[in-house]
């Protein structure tokens, strides 16, 4: 009979500290759980506890496993992301760029031809004059003869 020691029991010309598992005979084993000396050990629990406790380690170490997954994941998703909010932030300023450079491309060509329209507009103002200037000219001649 196998036998968990609840006290030091001197078996077999050794002590068995509690806690301690020993084998005797069924008689003797019988003699000893009476006197709550010893526990008797239930291989068919011993099997479950054991099953158990591998169960709980597998489970364990698969709760782990789905942390670092999940971990990872979470980490892969953070960096696209991130990446995403950056070309985001990328692509606004080259749009703000764009957007700039046309105003001032825009203002140079407008400008340009307020520019030309005010040469246009000077030079038809001389033509105007030195066209008076003739006119004047060609009367005063004219009032001579």
């Amino acid at each position: 009979m196998k036998l968990k020691a609840l006290k030091p029991l001197y078996i077999g010309g050794a002590v068995v500290d509690p806690g301690k598992t020993f084998e005797t005979t069924d008689v003797h084993g019988k003699q000893l759980v009476k006197k709550d000396y010893a526990e008797v050990i239930d291989a068919k629990a011993d099997k479950a506890a054991a099953d158990k406790a591998a169960a709980d380690q597998a489970a364990a170490e698969k709760a782990a496993a789905d942390k670092a997954a999940a971990d990872k994941a979470a980490a892969e998703k953070a960096a696209a992301d991130k990446a995403a909010a950056d070309k985001a932030a990328a692509d606004q300023a080259a749009a703000e760029k764009a957007a700039a450079d046309k105003a001032a491309a825009d203002k140079a060509a407008a400008d340009h031809a307020a520019a030309e329209k005010a040469a246009a507009d000077k030079a038809a103002a001389e033509k105007a004059a030195a066209d008076q200037a003739t006119a004047d000219k060609s009367t005063a001649g004219k009032a001579a003869k």
